[in-house]
């Protein structure tokens, strides 16, 4: 179906409008040009970084990190009784890390990541910018044990938690002007994705509008 979209124009700097004949329809189709450039860019470093095992190779951090997450007594207690499964979760990412009680609720002790991973994809010269996805991934392991968040899944949750959140930022943003060939390589690129339908947030990439006959 992609392949048979045919570009109106660019709407408001933040759509690519386009036109498709089905079965005797037509509908307009209208692309989110930035979930577009996610998904492809999200498709392009799992591809570049996907199958490099020595990746998810643990390393000490020169500094331990030390997170506050801030709970109830009763979430405390439920993430206390489930360590071994937070250990678990966060080991298969890269991650070694204790976790303690505290007043506020639990605290992690950030001890080695799987720095390797993060300099090759955050291509920026920060190492807060390195850590801050393994601080997302713990918390949110830590508030799924406690029942607060969804429960992440998957041996990979924090390449994939890298993975999205670098193809957001790299990707074309709302207030772009996009000339015919950027929307042409925007559809050229969205066709050749295994799930073209959203972006790596999970975001539609493009909306359907049916003109009757």
């Amino acid at each position: 179906m992609l392949e048979n979209l045919r570009i109106i124009g660019q709407v408001n700097a933040e759509f690519i409008a386009t036109s498709l004949v089905h079965e005797g329809n037509r509908y307009l189709v209208l692309l989110d040009q930035h979930a577009v450039d996610e998904r492809i860019r999200l498709e392009r470093l799992r591809l570049e970084f996907g199958n490099d095992k020595q990746l998810f190779k643990r390393e000490s951090l020169n500094f331990p990190i030390k997170l506050t997450i801030d709970m109830t007594e009763k979430h405390a207690k439920l993430v206390m009784s489930g360590l071994a499964g937070i250990h678990r979760d966060l080991q298969a990412s890269g991650i070694l890390c204790s976790i303690e009680r505290c007043a506020e609720g639990v605290t992690a002790l950030i001890r080695e990541a799987p720095l390797q991973m993060l300099r090759k994809i955050i291509k920026r010269d920060s190492y807060e910018n390195y850590l801050t996805p393994v601080k997302d991934v713990v918390t949110k392991t830590v508030l799924n044990e406690a029942n607060i968040t969804d429960r992440l899944s998957g041996r990979t949750m924090l390449f994939s938690h890298v993975l999205a959140t670098e193809a957001c930022a790299r990707a074309i943003k709302f207030g772009h002007a996009l000339d015919r060939q950027a929307m042409d390589n925007l559809l050229l690129g969205l066709a050749q994705c295994h799930l073209p339908f959203q972006c790596a947030h999970g975001r539609p990439t493009l909306q359907v509008v049916h003109y009757p006959n």
